[in-house]
């Protein structure tokens, strides 16, 4: 299940993603957590300090803006940005100007917690032409005069170079990858980003290309292959390509279905594809401009939909 979180203030406050439930709360520090009163109630937090227990009298629109912030930090790390899919990633600095502001909002539950402060790029939000921007730069101290128009940098992706099977290709295919095996932000979202090609000349080997987004750095992320009974090991460049010798023989090689070869990309994790696939559904129930359980749609999601992507 994928989960929303936000760190406040001595406690850690969790929601399902997909469903419309209140938090589960996970008090760390009594003490920090000074603020409790105001979302479970007065007498739930006498009880807390106590150690009595006290039925939660919820003040739910505070935990709305709550869950809005954290589906702002779930964003920022998850929001699933692909070529091949035609997503558009999010303006990151747009993104973060609101997160500051909704914070700042917050400053009686978000101060000096672990999500209380969002670290802003001063030159990047002077080169934004949005109010928000001109906002997040008072936060700083930087006096801006906010311009009449919002407006925003087109941002194209280009799709990398897929591989392409030569004369000694015995299968070719594509894999998905689970989203939190790698560093976000560094690996196009679709399931088929991960492209192979099994070439057998004296012995067999696995060509294996990511689809990169832009600017990212993967050089040293971890590739495992199983092709039938063989595995193999290796790394990416920074190109996102690997080459891994199997221990095959050529005759077996070419035994090989489609459904023998898979390629798993980072760190070894439990992921559900069709946890991946909930994600997409929210992302373009949400690129329809509709708003859900996680509240209003971020100034940088509204900016997609008017740009027509």
């Amino acid at each position: 299940m994928i989960t929303l979180a936000l760190q406040a203030r001595g406690a850690t406050l969790e929601w399902p993603l997909r469903d419309d439930t209140l938090p589960r709360l996970t008090v760390h520090d009594p003490a920090e957590a000074d603020w409790l009163h105001l979302l479970i109630g007065e007498a739930a937090h006498v009880g807390l300090l106590r150690g009595e227990d006290h039925a939660p009298a919820w003040n739910r629109p505070l935990a709305a803006r709550l869950r809005h912030l954290a589906f702002g930090h779930w964003l920022r790390a998850w929001w699933p940005t692909s070529v091949l899919d035609g997503v558009p990633p999010l303006d990151r600095t747009l993104l973060d100007a609101e997160l500051a502001l909704l914070t700042d909002d917050l400053d009686e539950i978000m101060a000096f917690s672990p999500d209380g402060e969002i670290p802003l790029d001063e030159e990047a939000l002077r080169t934004l032409r949005h109010p928000l921007a001109a906002r997040a730069l008072e936060l700083l101290g930087v006096a801006v005069p906010a311009p009449t128009v919002p407006t925003r940098e087109d941002y194209a992706l280009v799709a990398g170079d897929r591989l392409t099977p030569g004369a000694t290709a015995v299968l070719s295919g594509t894999s998905p990858h689970a989203w939190a095996a790698v560093p976000a932000g560094r690996i196009d979202a679709s399931e088929h980003a991960v492209a192979w090609v099994l070439e057998v000349t004296d012995h067999p080997e696995l060509s294996v290309a990511v689809q990169l987004l832009p600017g990212a750095q993967v050089a040293g992320i971890a590739v495992r292959a199983t092709a039938g009974a063989a595995q193999a090991a290796g790394v990416l460049d920074a190109a996102g390509t690997a080459q891994l010798s199997l221990p095959l023989e050529p005759a077996a090689a070419w035994a090989l279905t489609a459904a023998d070869v898979d390629v798993r990309i980072g760190v070894d994790v439990a992921e559900d594809g069709e946890e991946r696939a909930s994600v997409r559904t929210l992302v373009a129930q949400r690129r329809t401009g509709t708003p859900d359980h996680n509240g209003p749609l971020y100034q940088a999601e509204r900016e997609l939909i008017i740009e027509d992507w």
